[in-house]
Formats: structure tokens, sequence, C-alpha cells
């Protein structure tokens, strides 16, 4: 093994051994004698020397200094010192990050380190070192980024397969792939056999001749009928038992992909130390739980709990002189707690400060958006989340720009999942995190409205049940839910207000009550089946986004479910009023109107088709252009939308047909593709397309406004 490799294998155990000084170390605070500083002095001593056998001569400088740092903590604790270990700890993170590479200011760190141990205060710019502020565009990724020092193991090593529980079922794959491969010369001898009896009954034949050789080969074709009924079997079983193999492989590749959320304890921790020195603070931090997940949905949970730490450092916790106004402890608390269930895990991060001024942000959304801002406090706190909010009059390293809390709530429903908060003045503020334990898998809830199958996912489902009774009052619908006297009041509506179909709930109507992130809401549906797994294209992975939808799913039958946003469907619900049959689409004067939908992908084709009956348009559909121009000559639509590239017959020829035909020529046709280039721009200009919309770009506001100048709407 050559140096290389002996110095990679170190920056691997370093990464691995960071939240190990972490832990070590917070614990040292608390008890400066405690068994802890005697096994943090060993790991420093070992890294150490390490790096100086290796000739990492500026990586063992620091560790050399953390372990001074380390030995003086031991006689008591000096001003700044824990502080700028951590910073030490976070560089060393961001080394073992990028293999190695060089960290700017890893000479100050040594020198503050040093100064420290003997009792000097470090400089107020190296405490702030280790929190970098959140990123001014709507990405979290940034957050994590392998620049920022507080990014602890954002390459942390993956699960790793366990090989003797995978090759066996490998094996069983490459057996079972082997079989079928045998099947197939059996195979082609039955249809050897097959054009053998169809040349012996030749038509030409005399009918003596002819009755002769069907006579002569009825045995042959019982014969055939035999062989092919066993090589159906045959296949039968292997495809059953490759099924299975394949099933074991996923579970099992499945199960090594799942982290522990646990692990961002570390990262929470010095992210909150690093943020309260920032901005003068003092912070202890509570951690409790784990839960086991997706890696996927782990890294995207990472940056968005680090966030809410960051938030909660800033803007939860009052100065330590308020605080002690207010007969609190100078030092703050930011409490993170972490449970698992059966598909869905929960994170909440607490703090007890001043919590959020509702005043502020109340007059922070009339000033953004005046038409819409709520009356209930609670859903006017959900409305932090919107782009744009804060309470903060200036910005400040931390905070202050107006993103952030909805890029985390971005996040989070990218996933399915939800984010919600509380908060009481004075007491604190709440925020909590409900995401699924895996990615694609996810347990539902399906129901049905107006033939549409859509899903709501099971975590934020409360129950389905049949109306008793229905309470109407000047806001609308209310299903009373409770002892008789004492009953809540939900909101009430019909989920078919989002295809243009809504009428009033009555008695012995099933209605699914669901929870969103101001409260919970019921909605009448059609019919509705037993929660079940299922696996999932996110929205983000298709060509065409929707606030609404989060994920479609195939089903047996070859239709589709549509994973509903619980949040969203609550705000369009809302928006849509609660007289029936009457939606933002009547309302601009469109629905009811025809569109004819050409699209050869059948995702892409049901997600549109839904889109616009919400819209409240009829709508109807074709797989390309041939049994589109047919659709369209048996009952011409009042606007066509479709694809380019298709079989048998392209977007463009049938553009080029239809104007060719006088009873189709003026209808408006809008192309959504994923092509780009001009030359097809221009040969659809040419043919007098009125839109020319991007898969890549799509969203469901644009799709809307497009269709709303075509068919003459009001907007």
């Amino acid at each position: 093994m050559d140096d290389n490799e002996l110095v990679r294998i170190y920056w691997r155990e370093a990464g691995n051994r960071v939240g190990q000084l972490t832990d070590l170390w917070l614990s040292v605070e608390e008890a400066p004698t405690s068994e802890a500083a005697q096994e943090l002095k060993r790991l420093l001593h070992t890294m150490k020397g390490e790096a100086h056998m290796l000739g990492l001569t500026e990586c063992a400088e620091l560790v050399r200094a953390m372990e001074d740092a380390a030995l003086a903590a031991r006689s008591g604790m000096t001003e700044g010192l824990g502080d700028v270990f951590l910073t030490a700890v976070d560089a060393i993170a961001v080394m073992a990050t990028n293999d190695g590479a060089g960290f700017d200011g890893l000479e100050e760190i040594v020198a503050q380190l040093e100064a420290a141990a003997t009792g000097g205060a470090p400089e107020a710019s190296l405490r702030r070192a280790s929190t970098a502020p959140p990123p001014a565009v709507g990405d979290l990724d940034a957050v994590t980024g392998t620049q920022e020092v507080g990014a602890l193991d954002a390459k942390a090593e993956p699960s790793l397969l366990d090989p003797t529980t995978l090759s066996p079922l490998v094996h069983e794959a490459k057996r079972i792939h082997l079989e079928q491969t045998l099947l197939r010369p059996q195979l082609r001898e039955i249809r050897r056999m097959l054009r053998a009896l169809m040349a012996e009954i030749d038509p030409s034949l005399s009918l003596e001749s002819l009755h002769e050789r069907i006579v002569k080969t009825l045995s042959y074709g019982s014969e055939l009928e035999r062989r092919i009924t066993d090589l159906n079997a045959a296949w039968s079983n292997s495809e059953f038992s490759l099924s299975m193999a394949l099933e074991h492989i996923d579970e099992t590749v499945r199960a090594a992909a799942m982290v522990s959320v646990g692990a961002l304890e570390a990262q929470v921790h010095r992210t909150a130390r690093g943020a309260a020195a920032a901005v003068g603070k003092r912070v202890r931090v509570a951690f409790s739980g784990d839960a086991y997940v997706d890696a996927t949905v782990e890294r995207s949970l990472g940056p968005a709990l680090l966030h809410l730490v960051r938030n909660a450092v800033d803007h939860g916790l009052e100065a330590p002189e308020l605080r002690a106004e207010r007969g609190k402890p100078r030092e703050g608390t930011v409490e993170v707690s972490i449970q698992q269930s059966e598909s869905s895990v929960h994170v909440r991060v607490r703090d007890d400060g001043g919590g959020v001024s509702l005043d502020e942000l109340r007059a922070k959304i009339e000033r953004i958006d005046p038409d819409r801002v709520p009356t209930n406090d609670q859903e006017l706190l959900q409305r932090i989340f919107d782009h744009g909010v804060t309470t903060r009059a200036t910005a400040t390293e931390l905070s202050g720009r107006g993103v952030g809390l909805d890029v985390v709530a971005k996040q989070v429903r990218s996933l399915g999942g939800t984010v919600r908060v509380e908060s009481k003045p004075r007491v604190g503020t709440m925020f909590e995190l409900v995401l699924p334990t895996r990615l694609r898998a996810d347990v539902v809830v399906p129901v049905t409205v107006g033939g549409v199958r859509l899903a709501f996912a099971a975590r934020g489902v409360e129950g389905v049940q049949k109306i008793r009774e229905v309470v109407a009052d000047a806001d609308g619908w209310r299903l009373p839910r409770g002892e008789a006297g004492n009953a809540e009041l939900l909101p009430l509506f019909d989920l078919g207000a989002i295809f243009g179909a809504a009428r009033r709930p009555e008695p012995g109507d099933a209605v699914i009550v669901v929870r969103h992130r101001a409260g919970a809401f019921a909605a009448r549906v059609d019919g509705y089946h037993n929660p079940r797994a299922l696996s999932f294209e996110r929205i983000e992975e298709l060509p065409i986004h929707s606030d609404l939808v989060i994920g479609v799913a195939p089903a047996p039958d070859g239709g589709v479910f549509f994973l509903l946003d619980a949040d969203a469907t609550y705000d369009m619900l809302r928006g849509l009023g609660v007289a029936p049959a009457v939606g933002r689409a009547k309302r601009r004067g469109i629905g009811g109107r025809h569109v004819l939908v050409v699209e050869d992908a059948p995702v892409a084709r049901e997600l549109l088709l839904g889109l616009l009956r919400s819209f409240g348009l009829e709508v109807s559909d074709a797989a390309d252009g041939r049994q589109g121009l047919t659709r369209a000559r048996e009952s011409p639509p009042d606007l066509i939308l479709t694809d380019i590239e298709m079989p048998f017959l392209g977007g463009l020829e049938m553009i080029a047909e239809l104007n060719a035909d006088p009873a189709l020529a003026s209808i408006p046709v809008v192309v959504l593709t994923t092509r780009q280039d001009e030359e097809v721009r221009a040969q659809a200009r040419a043919l007098g397309v009125h839109a020319f919309l991007s898969k890549q770009r799509f969203v469901e506001r644009e799709l809307r406004q497009v269709i709303d100048r075509c068919l003459g709407g009001d907007d």
C-alpha cells in the first residue's frame, strides 16, 4: 500500500472521528476530569502520531494544539476555549471531506487554541468562523457546501453492503438467468415446429390432399401445444423466482442505504455553538432520539435541521441581558428531538426564546401580500414559511434576508414531508418536520374523486369517516368532530372542487381528514381504500412541475395515483371557496371548455389531464399525432396541447394537418416539449402555434396563464 493510499485512509478515518471528537469534548465541558477527558486525549494523541508519520505537518500541528487545549481543560475551562476547539474540529471535517486539501486560517486556529489554553480570549472573528451565513439563494445544498466550516461529514462513508448477505442473492439471480437462457433453445424448436406445421397446410393443394395433411398434422399440433404449455410453466416458475430474488436484493440494498439521523447530533452542537458565538448569545443544546432513514432523505434533512437550529439561536433566543430581565437563565436552550414511526420520522426543534411576534409577521405579510392576510393566528404563523417573509428588520450574518424557512419548507415538501411551527410569546418556538423514512416507497391512503385516483401520505391522515352532520357558517362548511356540545368544527371541502366539480357534502358521504401545517381539514371523496405502500416518482424527477402534486405512482391496471401535498391542497380548496362548481378556472371564463392532450408518455399525459381538470376544463387525450387528428376530427376541441416527438405522426406534422383542414385550422395549439433548439421553435412559429412551453422549466402557473390567453379568460 503506497503513501497516497495511507493518506486517503487517514482522512477517511479523520472524517469518521469528527463526531467522536465533538461528543467527547462536550462531555469534557460538563465534567473536565471524567473518563471522557482521558479518551479524548488518547484519540488526539493517536491522530497526531499518524499525521506525523504520514508527513501531514499542518494537521499534526493543529491536533497537537487541540491536545494541549484538552489537557488545559482538565484544570478549568477558559473563556472561548470550547468555541475554538470546536472550530478546530470543523477544520478537520472540512479537510477530511476534501481529502486533506488546505484550509485557510489553520495557523490562526492553532494560535487561538494556544491562547485559549493559557487563558487568553480568542478574537471574535475566529469565534464566527464555524458559522457561515445561510445562502442568499433558495438552495439548501449550499448550507452544507464543502467549503463551509460547519459542513461536517459532507462526504461520510456510505453504508456498506454485506457481501455474505448480497452474494447468495446475486448468485440466485444469475442461476435463474441461466435457466431462462436454457429455455430459449426450446422456444426456437417450437418456432421451427410451427413453421413446419404451416408449411404442411398449403391452401393450393386439392381438397383431398389438404384433408389428408390436416389429419396427418393433428398429432403434430398436439405435440406443439404440449411443448408450449411446458415452456410457459417453466418460464412462469423462473419469472416468479427471479422476481423474489430481485425483491430480496432490493430490500438488502435499501437496508444498506438506511442511515442514522442521530449522526447529525455533532453537527447540531457545533452549528448552535457557532451561531451563538456569532451573535453574542449563549446556548445549551439538548439532543435526544434517533431514526433510520433513506440516505437521500438524510441528505435533505441535514441542511434543513441545521438551518432551523441557526434560526432558533438567531431569531428565537433573546440576548443574555434580555433573558435575565425576563427571569430566564442567561443561557438559552435549543432542544432537538427525533422520533420514528413505521413510515415516517418526526424531528422537532424547540427553543425557549421570545417566540414569534405575530404583529411583526402580520405587518410583513400585509406589505408583501395585502389581499391574503390570515385572521386566524395559527394560519398567520404558518405564513412564516412564505418566500420573503422575515421579522428581522435588518439582515445579519445569519439571517434577515427573507430566505431560509421557505427553502426548508420547499425541501421538506419535495420529499413528501410536512413542516409546521408553534410559538408562544416569551415561552418559545417549536418547528416540526415530518419526513418519510424512505424516499420512493410511501404508505398512503388512496381516494377517488370524479374517476381520478389521488392519495395522501398516511402519516398526515387522521382518518376516513362518514359524514353525520354538516354545519354551515359564514366561512363555509364545517365537519363537527368530538362530543356533542364540545365538538371541534373542521373546515370541510369537496375534493372535487380542484376539478371544477364541487358539490355540497351531505350526511353519509365519505370524507378524509388530513393534517396540514395550520391544523386539519376534511375533504369529501367518492371512495377510499385501506392504506398501502406505493412507489412514487417524485415530481422533481418528472418534466412537469405542480404545486399540488408531489408524486406519481403507477396503478396495477395501468393508471396512476397522484400524491397530493396536504398544505397545497388545503390552500387550493380554501381559495376555491365553498360555492359548488365554482373554481378559479370557472371564474376566469374557461370552465367547461374542451382541451385535447396529445402526449405519448403515459405519466406525463395523466399528469397533464389531472392539472387541466383542476382548472375546470373538460379533457380528452391521444397517444400520438395520428390518434390526435382522429380525436380532433371526431370532436373538435377548444384547445390542443401537444408534444413534438411522438410515434407514427409527430406533433409538428399533426399541426400541419390541422392547418390544412378548414374545420380545425382555427383551433389554438400549445406545444409542450423537451426540444429547445431554435430550428424546432421556428417551425412551430411558422405553423402558428400559440405558445411553446419547455418541459424542463414547465410550471403549473405558466400553463394556466397560457390557457387563459388562448381561451379568452379574464386574467
